[in-house]
């Protein structure tokens, strides 16, 4: 009796060991989230508190996309700005620098601008407006151009010393190919957005 004691015990166990220490094998957890936010700055000024977000967007980008992701990074930060603005990519290493035109903007603000400023002790959070504005696409690119534009601004600010004849060895193109391969993905939109 106490052998079959024994034996069950030790089943028992090693049937706990293979299902129940396993339950981590079956959660996986995965970055599903259809934006990446890039880049935050701090955009205060004295009692105004501001922030600018880079995002970059994977996939498509509507008004109603950009206001919908728009509205939750807004949620997820409201309380500590007066003021919010979102700039969105399609190209993620855009979002890293300084230079590149978005897709889109999503504002969040008193009277929908970012730069209107507010008064000591007028600051009401609930009067703001969300407004949601896109550049005009001026043409369209290639998933394969936009990766090596992607490529190249990944290259270009990993090194910063970077000559054109480092550029052409490293893309396999010439220097004119480079250039009219970068001027076309970097003014694939208008300006039409007026940045603060």
């Amino acid at each position: 009796m106490k052998k079959i004691i024994i034996l069950l015990t030790f089943v028992l166990f090693a049937a706990g060991l293979l299902t129940g220490c396993n339950f981590k094998k079956d959660k996986i957890i995965k970055d599903v989230s259809p934006y990446i936010i890039m880049q935050s700055n701090d955009r205060s000024v004295y009692y105004d508190k501001k922030a600018e977000f880079k995002v970059y967007l994977r996939g498509k980008a509507s008004t109603s996309t950009l206001k919908t992701y728009g509205k939750e990074i807004i949620a997820n930060n409201k309380n500590n700005y007066d003021a919010i603005l979102i700039l969105f990519y399609d190209i993620q290493e855009e979002a890293l620098v300084n230079y590149s035109t978005p897709l889109g903007v999503v504002t969040w603000g008193p009277k929908g601008k970012f730069n209107e400023s507010i008064k000591v002790g007028e600051s009401n959070k609930n009067d703001n407006i969300i407004v949601v504005q896109n550049n005009t696409e001026n043409h369209k690119v290639t998933a394969e151009e936009k990766d090596f534009y992607n490529q190249y601004l990944k290259y270009v600010r990993e090194h910063k010393e970077a000559t054109t004849e480092d550029l052409t060895k490293r893309f396999n193109k010439t220097a004119e190919e480079l250039e009219n391969q970068i001027i076309k993905v970097k003014t694939r939109f208008n300006e039409d957005i007026k940045l603060p």
